[in-house]
């Protein structure tokens, strides 16, 4: 190795490889790392997204989780370098997704499957990964500040160099995680599981570990905690162990076990809040369309509203008019009834007809007898006449009174 490219590794990543103890899979990325620092980037080739792969994806989660099921999640989908930012993705199958210097900033990826994916140098600036798997994925380098991690599963991932500044991780598993070179500063790691991480070099300034896990971490003096955390002991390494990492004791392994069936209730009560906050919504959607329903029948009542008053206006006026009509009907009935009652008309009329009866004739004396008798049916039709339209214009609303629906 040339000595450029050997000093760009840390001081503890250069110590491992001297002493032999660096892990296969750190070692290659290590090296690949040196490689692309030795070369120019025009000589090296650009990856780009597979366009089938990402046409399907952009269908939407579910036609893009039943191809996934179709084709097994042996299979790896070639999203390299993708523009997903702020793309709905919740519960979308990633699993061994090569998403390698994709754009997700602002994405929703809540509840998604990406156990296994490689987002090495993926910006994931404001995504929203919460209780999503990502297992075992690869995270190196990635940006991922102002991102929402809460419950989210990170067990085994490596996550060294990765940037997480002000990420909330509130009840994430990080157990087992590759935490080295990584930048936590004001991080939220209330109730996270950080059992048995590696946390050599972690920026952990302004971090919040209230009720965090943090038994059988690894760290040393690289390592910057936050101002007045004492962190925990560390247990001795062996002095020879074959297998190259340190075993936990007994009663460690059983601590993490038992802080993992914790983890797994809280992922199950998570469920099940989810569950009812969804029929919750459903209840909602239901109250939404019966508050519109009522509206469409108040805009039914206020036409037919607008339409009995317009009759009432018209009955009103209808009214008004037969009650002129009545007081003229009364003032000619009044006239006439006067004029029979008069004691001289009648007398008049009562000589006249005997006189005219005996020098005229009897068919002059009856006209005149006839006349007088048409005169009272005249003045009793007239009252009848009163009568009805009086009775009629009773029906007929008054001006003032209220509209009755």
């Amino acid at each position: 190795m040339g000595k450029k490219a050997y000093a760009k590794l840390t001081a503890n990543q250069t110590e491992d490889i001297e002493r032999g103890e660096i892990w296969p899979l750190h070692f290659t990325i290590l090296v690949g790392k040196v490689l692309s620092s030795c070369y120019p980037k025009a000589q090296r080739s650009r990856a780009v997204a597979n366009p089938e792969h990402l046409k399907k994806l952009k269908e939407g989660v579910e036609t893009w989780n039943e191809w996934r099921e179709s084709l097994g999640y042996d299979f790896t989908p070639d999203l390299t370098e993708a523009d997903l930012s702020g793309a709905d993705l919740r519960g979308a199958a990633l699993v061994k997704a090569d998403l390698t210097k994709a754009d997700l900033g602002d994405a929703d990826l809540s509840w998604a499957n990406l156990s296994g994916a490689l987002l090495i140098g993926t910006g994931l600036k404001g995504v929203n990964l919460s209780r999503a798997d990502l297992r075992e994925a690869n995270l190196i380098g990635a940006t991922l500040s102002w991102a929402d991690l809460t419950g989210t599963n990170l067990r085994g991932a490596n996550l060294s160099e990765t940037d997480f500044g002000a990420v909330d991780l509130t009840e994430a598993n990080l157990r087992e995680t590759d935490l080295r070179g990584a930048d936590l500063r004001e991080a939220q790691l209330i109730r996270a599981d950080l059992g048995a991480a590696d946390l050599t070099g972690t920026d952990l300034r302004g971090v919040s570990l209230q009720e965090a896990n943090l038994i059988g971490v690894k760290y040393d003096t690289s390592t910057i905690w936050p101002e007045g955390f004492t962190p925990p002991e560390q247990d001795p390494e062996p002095a020879h162990n074959p297998v190259g990492q340190a075993s936990l004791p007994k009663v460690l392994t059983q601590t993490a076990k038992a802080f993992d069936q914790g983890q797994t209730v809280r992922w199950l009560i998570a469920g099940a809040i989810t569950e009812t906050n969804g029929q919750i919504e459903d209840e909602l959607n239901g109250l939404s369309n019966l508050r519109d329903k009522i509206r469409e029948q108040q805009a039914t009542i206020e036409k037919l509203s607008k339409a009995l008053e317009a009759e009432r206006s018209s009955g009103v006026q209808v009214k008004a008019e037969n009650e002129a009509l009545i007081k003229k009907i009364e003032t000619l009935t009044d006239e006439l009834k006067g004029a029979r009652a008069n004691t001289f008309t009648k007398k008049v009329l009562d000589n006249a007809a005997k006189g005219l009866g005996s020098t005229l004739g009897l068919g002059v004396g009856a006209g005149i007898l006839a006349l007088a008798s048409n005169m009272d049916l005249f003045i009793a039709s007239l009252s009848e006449l009163l009568e009805l339209f009086k009775t009629a214009n009773e029906t007929l609303p008054n001006p003032n009174e209220p509209l009755d629906i």
